[in-house]
C-alpha cells in the first residue's frame, strides 16, 4: 500500500479531515486548506506529545490517561491570516461513536464526558499545539 493511500479515508479508519467551511466557528480566519500526508505525520506526533503532557499533569482523580489508540479523530485545516497551516483535531473515545457514522461527516460536539472528549490547535509552520481541552465533568 503507498504511503498515501493509507490516509484515505475509507471505513474503519480512526481519523477524517472535514471541511473548513462548515465549521467556521472553531477556527476563525482563515482559508480552507488540504492535507497532505506530511501534515497528517506532524499532526499524529504533535497530537502525541500534548497528550504526554497531559498524562503527566492529571490532577484530578476522575481523570484518566488518554490514549490515543482509543480515540477517533476529526481534522479541520486552514491557512490562518498570518499565512500559516493550522489544524483543529476533535477526538473522541471510539465506544462513543462505534455505531455513529455521523462523525465521518459532521464535527461531534458534546458537552461533559470529560477526558473522553477533548480537542486541541496544532500550528504546522511552528510546529506547536496550543488550546488543548477536554470537556468538563457533570
Amino acid at each position: 500500500m503507498k504511503k498515501e493511500e493509507q490516509y484515505n479515508l475509507i471505513e474503519g479508519t480512526d481519523f477524517v479531515v472535514l471541511p473548513y467551511e462548515q465549521q467556521r466557528f472553531i477556527l476563525k480566519e482563515g482559508i480552507p486548506v488540504e492535507l497532505t500526508v506530511n501534515d497528517l505525520e506532524h499532526i499524529n506526533n504533535i497530537l502525541q506529545q500534548a497528550v504526554e503532557n497531559y498524562n503527566r499533569n492529571i490532577k484530578s482523580l476522575w481523570e484518566k490517561e488518554i490514549d490515543l489508540k482509543n480515540y477517533k479523530r476529526q481534522y479541520i485545516g486552514i491557512i490562518n491570516k498570518g499565512g500559516e497551516k493550522e489544524v483543529f483535531v476533535n477526538c473522541f473515545c471510539s465506544q462513543h461513536i462505534e455505531d455513529a457514522p455521523y462523525w465521518k461527516n459532521k464535527l461531534v460536539f458534546v458537552c461533559d464526558g470529560g477526558n473522553n472528549f477533548f480537542d486541541v490547535k496544532i500550528n504546522l509552520a511552528k510546529m506547536i499545539y496550543y488550546d488543548f481541552q477536554t470537556n468538563g465533568y457533570a
